[in-house]
Formats: C-alpha cells, sequence, structure tokens
C-alpha cells in the first residue's frame, strides 16, 4: 500500500509539471531569460555599404519566434539613410549611420552600421571602374567613393575627393591639383613594373592619407612616394607604411600644414625630406604641423631638415624618433 502511494504521489507530480510546462508554452518554445538578452532581437547582419539612392532591406530575428510584435526601425543620421517600418533602408548621401530595431515591450535592441557612398567601384568586375573613377575625381565640388581592386591609370583629382578601401585597392600616380583635396583611407599607392606611381600634392591642393600604404620598387632614383610641390596647402600622413622609395615623404616650401605622425618606414633612401627655404622670399617659410611618433626600418637617412635659421617657421620637427 506504501508503494501504491508513492507511485501514485510520482504519477501526479509529473503530471503537475506536465500541464505547467504546457500551460507556459515551455513544450514547443525555446526559453529566454533576462541573462541573454542579446539573442532575443538581432538583424541580419552587423555592417554593410549603399551607395547613394541605392535602396537594401534588413531583417531582424527574433527568439522565439513570433514573441515580438512591437519592432520598431530607426536610424541614428536620417541626413545620411531612412528606414521604413519593414526595414527598407534609402541611403541619401556619403556618410556613415546607424540602423537600429528595437522593441520597446521587451526593452531589446540591436544596431548595424551603414556606410553610404557616392559612388562604390570594383575594379576586378566593372570594366568602366576606372574611368568612372576617372571622371568622379574630376567633377565639380565633393565625392566619396569606395574601392576595390586595381585603379593604376594616372588619376587627377580637381575636387574635393573622399576615397576609402574596402577590401584591398590599389592606385597607380595620384596628383592633387591646385584646389582639389584627397582623403585616402586603407589605400595602397603602387610604383613598380609598368605602373608609375606616387602621389603629387601641386601648389593649393590637399592630401590626407590615414592607414595607407606607399609601396614603391625602389629602382627610380627619382620616385617619391608623395611629393608635396611648392605652396601645397596641406599634407598629413597617419598610421602609413612606406616602403620602397628614394625619398617617401617630400615636402618643398609653404605656408601650409605638414603632419607626420605615427608612420612606419622601411627600406628607404631618405624617408622625409623637409625643406622651408623659400629663396624668393630669401627667408623661411611658415610651414605647420607635426613630424614626430614615426619609426625607420633600415632606411639610409631618416629625415632631413633644410633651413635657413632656427626662427623660421612653426613646424615642430622630432629627432627623436625610433630606428631599427
Amino acid at each position: 500500500m506504501t508503494a501504491f502511494r508513492r507511485s501514485a504521489a510520482i504519477l501526479l507530480a509529473v503530471a503537475i509539471l506536465c500541464i505547467s510546462a504546457a500551460v507556459c508554452g515551455c513544450t514547443s518554445a525555446a526559453l529566454v531569460t533576462d541573462a541573454d538578452p542579446s539573442e532575443r532581437l538581432t538583424l541580419n547582419c552587423s555592417f554593410d555599404i549603399l551607395r547613394v539612392g541605392e535602396q537594401r532591406r534588413y531583417y531582424p530575428r527574433v527568439c522565439p519566434e513570433g514573441s515580438l510584435d512591437d519592432l520598431v526601425f530607426s536610424v541614428a543620421d536620417t541626413s545620411v539613410a531612412v528606414v521604413g517600418e519593414d526595414g527598407l533602408v534609402t541611403a541619401l548621401s556619403a556618410g556613415e549611420t546607424e540602423l537600429v530595431v528595437r522593441s520597446p515591450d521587451a526593452a531589446c535592441e540591436d544596431r548595424m552600421q551603414l556606410a553610404v557612398y557616392d559612388d562604390v567601384l570594383f575594379a576586378d568586375s566593372d570594366s568602366d571602374a576606372e574611368s568612372r573613377l576617372a571622371a568622379v575625381a574630376s567633377r565639380e565640388g565633393g565625392a566619396s567613393v569606395a574601392l576595390r581592386g586595381d585603379f593604376l591609370v594616372p588619376v587627377y583629382v580637381k575636387c574635393n575627393l573622399s576615397l576609402t578601401a574596402i577590401g584591398e585597392a590599389r592606385l597607380g600616380k595620384v596628383v592633387v591639383e591646385s584646389g582639389g583635396s584627397l582623403l585616402a583611407k586603407d589605400i595602397t599607392f603602387f610604383d613598380g613594373g609598368d605602373v608609375d606611381g606616387g602621389v603629387v600634392v601641386c601648389s593649393g591642393a590637399s592630401f590626407d592619407a590615414r592607414g595607407c600604404m606607399f609601396a614603391g620598387s625602389g629602382s627610380d632614383i627619382s620616385a617619391s612616394a608623395c611629393r608635396a610641390e611648392h605652396g601645397f596647402g596641406s599634407a598629413a600622413f597617419g598610421d602609413c607604411d612606406f616602403a620602397g622609395w628614394q625619398t617617401a615623404v617630400e615636402a618643398s616650401p609653404s605656408d601650409g600644414a605638414l603632419n607626420v605622425i605615427n608612420n612606419v618606414f622601411r627600406d628607404c633612401a631618405l624617408a622625409i625630406l623637409v625643406d622651408i627655404r623659400d629663396e624668393s622670399r630669401g627667408a623661411d617659410c611658415a610651414m605647420q604641423g607635426e613630424v614626430r611618433d614615426n619609426i625607420f626600418v633600415d632606411c639610409e637617412r631618416c629625415a632631413s631638415f633644410l633651413r635657413y635659421s632656427d626662427l623660421g617657421g612653426e613646424l615642430d620637427f622630432e629627432d627623436e624618433d625610433v630606428v631599427v
């Protein structure tokens, strides 16, 4: 009798547990706890690239499926892109922003980054990619372009142009003409073989390289990775890598700004040449900026600073960089 009562009690407990599980829905849906809210709502990607005018829909995944019906989409910067109630994004202008989907009731959300460019060029798949880049570089106003592949024909920049590598992107010779400006991010500037490379910054022009690679062959005695001509507006290099040049960075007299900060120079005959002597005035020009925190590896000469006196200009030229 005692064994019978014990068995009955066990069967009753199991029945109660099964009924409770059925009521709670645990037999057909995964349990989501407050300890892991990031898994409740997720977008189908974390980063994407769009052209201006392009539309693309993004899809949220809800866990358990169907448990949220109050999803709201928003974009951080509506001047760059806008989004509809169904997650359809329309790119409006070049820039970066963030797409957010959230559930107000469940207090959970997910975010993704969006980068919008005026054009996106793939040299390997677009037969007219080089000509399109040339056209963008010479048009009026400004443009932001994402690149992938080899663009080894000369490019003449006449506008305010921003170039960003997505994957590997190589450019040959680039001339930033007077009145133009070029911002380059993660681009490889290549010289070698049949390609005449390097960057020329003309009088009144500006160039800013961030995280770029300047890859030279080292065989051309006149080769410069970047030559800023007399009267250039500004030239800046940050977190860049130079290898195989006779002269990596060459700055001629100018009242503009030169900033060469936190770069690596390898196998260069002369890494940095700065001349502030303005022969037309018989005095040093008033060049601004800083040259500091650079690393030199197997360079014949690290840096040369040419001037008439110790008083000319306001360029902070550090002579305590690291030599390896």
